[in-house]
């Protein structure tokens, strides 16, 4: 009964291959092109310039991570015949090394399983079956022939024998396997190999088990260090599953992810230690192959549009973690049964970042957006490709002039929507860089809040699509206040105005034109932008005549939302004030400002030194820094009496705060970066003496990125530097140092070593956040403490 319950399976896939394929089967053909629109797939199909293995299904496949080499065994081939070859995949060819002597091989068989058995322990394989029957049977690869692990007694703590199961290396040397189809039926059961032996670990409980039975797909997730199962088949209707089990090492727990794969059986799935993700691909549904991609993060599924890729079921899959690539083998389709190779490297961008030159909603402006391409992620110039999204109610621009990618114009653009765009770069574009793209003449959507989401970025090699850390809020300007001008400033002298644009909630509105003018006297431009912090200066000259003068700053988008100052304008004789009348009619809400003048002893009271002051830092753990900060002159408030502790800081901010600091007295330098037009007038001067001192420098590509957020390995960095530390040590000392970029680890040593920058959280150095006011008021003054002990 046995053997014919065994002849029966595999007539019954025999009978389904016929109906498939037909008698004219070849063995093999190309993949059909799936979709997706990506100019290089990400699935690659080998060049075989050597015979490989034959087209086959039901084969084992396994990855050593000893030997970096893929193993494959067994399987049926087209003519139906079981096989008992050994292959050996090298990341570039097969090579056949099956053992010469039949008693270094298991004998031919069908739907056994392999699984890397641990350091030094080799490939385990379990279980198949032939003609005769069900093998029960453990063999050990050591990398040139098989040896027979089966103990001779297999009547008790030993695994019956099976074939449709699952097995899966899952770490410390221990390989688990679950279920399948054996000599009486259906099985639940779960055993642990630990690299000499087999235990059960079936829970007790039979609720603590998958209902899935045979034909399941396995591998172990080692980020989430849970064993993930998807799919297969089970004993009651519906008879295929796409439930998903995880292995917490004592029992099995049933998910509900927000979405999930179709139902399915014999897909292929393994763990990409790249994207730290479980890949899921293809299968099969009412004997129906399927084509789809689908990840596992550890909580949910995500399907993925991938390319070149045909539909497959009873493929095999690997995760060669020597070459960061997925192998994927034979497989068949509705069409054809496969003997090709295909290999997958995932390279998904990272560190998105995304910034507007105004915050303004519907404004035109200057965007910035910067990744770094992954380990794999190099871009060949001319045909590689970069699409960009954008939320919904901004238009990107429609000539390929206005993207610059690393200081080069895009060479082609496809405008897929008006916040879609598809853009050829210019050049190549190497793995592990940071790449930067410059938009010229973005409309901005519409005031509001944008998650990240809505920011993403893709290229051409990449299948993930990954979005923005953090997304962008766009504002309505509805305000202006104008500061105070200086004092002592007499006639035909000049005086700087400045003030803020805000939005709701006294949000700094970033990137819009403010319009000036006035009453008498001249301004050297009667307009100006404001800055990343809202704010906009512009150089007043007060006419030959004394008098009382009205200043106005307008939106130039809005002339409606506007602020107007009085001024009053003195004589340079000592003959008093000059007649002004002392203030003048200024309009409603009019700040009366005096410009007094020094000849005139009367006009010149003693003046006591400014005590700093801010509304918004009582309480705050930064506040006796801010202000010890504030009465050095390191840093300054906001005309509205505020210092927002919590606000990031940009690269122009930190550095103009950095010369503050210091004191810098050297004239600086040219500003040579390729970006140089976008640092502030307000930043100018403070940035060419920083970069003049050597404390900062451009990026790969030459830009200064003047809005980027400064992150605090970035301030690390330019810390040291102004400290003169040969910062070359390679730890760093914190719990996340793999996450600290090699050219900031010895600054961030440095800076633990001062007590200057300490650790958040669990000692984490958090090297990719952006540093806030607060913090960069106290580095400043731990900075000027360590240097006044040196």
């Amino acid at each position: 009964m046995d053997k014919l319950f065994a002849n029966a399976r595999k007539c019954w896939i025999v009978t389904l291959i016929i109906g498939l394929f037909g008698v004219s089967l070849p063995h093999f053909a190309g993949a059909a092109v799936g979709g997706g629109g990506y100019s290089q797939p990400p699935w690659k199909e080998v060049d075989q310039s050597s015979p490989g293995p034959v087209a086959r299904f039901a084969s084992a496949m396994a990855y050593d991570e000893d030997s970096g080499s893929t193993l494959l065994f067994g399987g049926v081939d087209i003519n139906y015949d079981d096989l008992d070859d050994t292959w050996m995949w090298d990341g570039q060819r097969w090579t056949d090394v099956t053992p010469a002597d039949p008693s270094d091989s298991p004998s031919t068989r069908i739907y056994g399983e392999m699984a890397y058995a641990g350091p030094g322990k080799g490939i385990l394989l379990f279980g198949g079956n032939d003609a005769a029957g069900i093998f029960n049977e453990t063999w050990l690869w050591d990398g040139t022939k098989w040896s027979n692990a089966t103990p001779a007694d297999t009547s008790a703590n030993y695994p019956p024998g099976r074939i449709e199961f699952s097995m899966t290396y899952i770490g410390d040397g221990e390989v688990l396997l679950y279920g399948g189809w054996g000599e009486n039926g259906d099985l639940k059961d779960t055993w642990i190999w630990n690299g000499t032996s087999w235990r059960d670990a079936t829970p007790a409980d039979p609720n603590d088990s998958p209902t899935t039975i045979n034909r399941t797909s396995i591998t172990y997730d080692k980020k989430n260090d849970q064993v993930v199962l998807f799919g297969g088949y089970t004993s009651n209707f519906p008879y295929v599953s796409n439930t998903t089990w995880i292995w917490d090492g004592l029992k099995w727990n049933l998910r509900a992810p927000a979405a999930s794969p179709a139902p399915r059986v014999f897909a292929s799935m393994a763990y990409d230690s790249n994207l730290e993700k479980v890949i899921l691909i293809g299968g099969e549904a009412g004997y129906i192959p399927k084509d789809d991609v689908w990840f596992w993060d550890g909580m949910n599924w995500t399907e993925q549009t991938e390319a070149n890729l045909p539909q497959l079921s009873l493929s095999n899959m690997v995760f060669d973690s020597g070459r960061g690539q997925s192998v994927l083998f034979s497989g068949y389709s509705e069409d054809y049964l496969f003997e090709k190779t295909w290999t997958h490297r995932i390279s998904a961008v990272s560190n998105v970042g995304v910034a507007s030159g105004s915050n303004a909603g519907e404004a035109a402006a200057d965007w910035i957006v910067e990744f770094d391409t992954g380990a794999y992620g190099a871009l060949e110039g001319g045909s590689d490709t970069l699409t960009l999204h954008v939320p919904s109610g901004t238009t990107l621009p429609a000539s390929n002039l206005n993207y610059t990618i690393n200081g080069t114009a895009s060479s082609a653009l496809i405008q897929n929507a008006a916040e879609e765009a598809t853009i050829t770069l210019p050049q190549n574009v190497s793995a592990n860089s940071r790449v930067s793209v410059a938009i010229r003449g973005v409309a901005n959507p519409p005031a509001g809040s944008y998650g990240s989401n809505n920011f993403t970025v893709s290229t051409s090699q990449d299948i993930v699509v990954a979005s923005a850390a953090s997304g962008l809020n766009f504002l309505v300007p509805d305000h202006i206040a104008v500061g105070a001008t200086p004092a002592q400033v007499l006639t035909g002298d000049s005086v700087s105005v400045t003030g803020v644009v805000y939005g709701v909630g006294d949000l700094p509105v970033s990137g819009v034109g403010v319009d000036l003018a006035a009453s008498s006297g001249s301004f050297g431009s009667a307009s100006a932008m404001t800055d990343a912090n809202g704010r906009f200066s512009a150089l007043f000259t007060a006419s030959s005549a004394a008098g009382d003068v009205t200043i106005t700053a307008a939106l130039r988008a809005n002339p409606a939302v506007a602020e107007t100052v009085a001024v009053r304008v003195n004589a340079r004789s000592n003959g008093g004030n000059g007649g002004g009348s002392g203030g003048g009619s200024s309009g409603a809400g009019a700040k009366p400002v005096t410009v007094e003048d020094p000849a005139d002893p009367s006009s010149s009271p003693d003046i006591e030194e400014p005590k700093p002051a801010f509304t918004d830092i009582a309480g705050h753990w930064g506040e006796a820094d801010i202000l010890d900060a504030a009465r050095k002159g390191i840093v300054e408030g906001y005309p509205d009496g505020s210092y927002r502790p919590n606000r990031t800081v940009t690269r122009a901010e930190f550095a103009v705060m950095l010369t503050n600091a210091l004191k810098l007295s050297n004239q600086g330098t040219i500003l040579s970066f390729k970006d140089a037009d976008r640092i502030g007038q307000w930043a100018r001067a403070a940035v060419a003496q920083a970069a003049g001192a050597g404390l900062i420098q451009g990026d790969a590509n030459g830009n200064f990125r003047p809005d980027a957020l400064i992150t605090r390995a970035e301030m690390a960095v330019m810390l040291a530097r102004a400290l003169s530390l040969a910062a070359d040590a390679r730890s760093a000392g914190f719990a996340d140092d793999r996450d600290i970029p090699d050219w900031a680890v010895g600054a961030a040593a440095e800076m633990k070593k001062l007590d200057i920058m300490r650790g958040k959280g669990d000692n984490g150095f958090f090297p990719k956040d952006p540093a806030t006011r607060a913090e960069a008021a106290t580095v400043l003054l731990k900075t000027l403490a360590a240097i006044a002990q040196k």
